[in-house]
């Protein structure tokens, strides 16, 4: 017994020996190494996406962070240039209302004081009448002039009223709710209106445009000092650039292009700088207590044009 017993165990270790090398052969041709270190590095490669992944959120979140506080300023803009609208357009429909009431008023006090002085003439020529037919006329014109005042005070209080109501109508129209708000479509296609305009007046030509205005400005002074025009004449020509760009910047504001506008006029008040500063040093016709007092002008001009297009650019 014991010795079947040790043939079977011989047998399965015979067995058990040629599964080991069937897998050891299986493992060779599977390239288990390689696949481990193609396993290991596929998992370091993970790990750096992860933390590439990571940045990229936090990134996303700082830009959208940063998109919605972009978009609040830029509705914040949009409805204060609105109500600055609102407001302007307010005062003038007030102020044409009461122009109108006023026209109305002085109408019907001329017309009061046309009526009575008319009545006082014919009363005046009753006398020539007979005695009885001028006392009769005299009765029925003082009747006439006793129902006058109250009428016309009559029609001043209508108008007076009407002048109340249309004025409560006008502030319960500009006092809307709907007027305080700005809808989304509104920010984007103002946002898609301005795009190219800001992108370009407030960042590439601000930035480059103004610069080179200004250094062309100056190199113009030192090139024209020794030869062409006069000195006074080549102060008033840089002062006249600058009048350019600022009149430029008008226009295009006018039209509604308010970013490169902004941009003009800046770079217009620079050159007015620039002009007093050549006049004062190159050309040596500005005194410097003349060429102060322009500069403090040209500084009061610039708070009157901020002010003027409430704009902080």
């Amino acid at each position: 017994m014991a010795e079947d017993e040790i043939l079977k165990y011989k047998a399965l270790m015979a067995q058990h020996k040629q599964s080991l090398i069937s897998l050891e052969a299986m493992l060779e041709t599977l390239n288990v190494e390689a696949i481990t270190e193609k396993n290991a590095s596929l998992i370091e490669t993970l790990e750096e996406k992860d933390q590439t992944y990571e940045t990229l959120r936090k990134r996303y979140e700082k830009l959208q962070k940063d998109y919605a506080e972009l978009r609040l300023a830029f509705t914040e803009q949009i409805l204060s240039e609105k109500m600055t609208h609102i407001n302007l357009s307010q005062k003038r429909v007030e102020k044409l209302f009461a122009n109108s009431q006023n026209k109305m008023e002085n109408h019907l006090q001329s017309l009061e004081k046309q009526l009575t002085e008319g009545i006082k003439l014919y009363e005046s020529k009753t006398l020539e009448l007979h005695e009885e037919m001028g006392k009769q006329y005299r009765e029925e014109l003082l009747a006439i002039k006793s129902r006058l005042k109250p009428d016309i005070e009559a029609a001043k209080q209508a108008l007076a009223d009407e002048a109340a109501r249309n004025k409560n109508n006008i502030q319960q129209a500009y006092t809307s709710e709907d007027l305080k708000t700005v809808s989304e479509n509104l920010v984007d296609k103002t946002a898609e209106r301005k795009g190219f305009e800001f992108k370009w007046g407030l960042n590439v030509i601000n930035k480059l445009g103004v610069l080179l205005v200004l250094f062309a400005v100056v190199l113009a002074g030192q090139y024209t000092y020794k030869t062409f025009l006069g000195d006074y004449a080549k102060g008033i020509t840089f002062y006249l650039i600058g009048a350019a760009l600022i009149g430029g910047g008008e226009f295009l504001n006018r039209k509604k292009y308010t970013g490169l506008a902004m941009s003009l006029i800046g770079g217009g008040i620079g050159v007015l700088y620039t002009a007093t500063f050549i006049s004062t040093f190159y050309l040596n016709i500005l005194p410097i207590g003349v060429a102060l007092a322009i500069s403090v002008l040209i500084a009061g001009v610039s708070i009157g044009l901020s002010w003027v297009y409430r704009s902080q650019v």
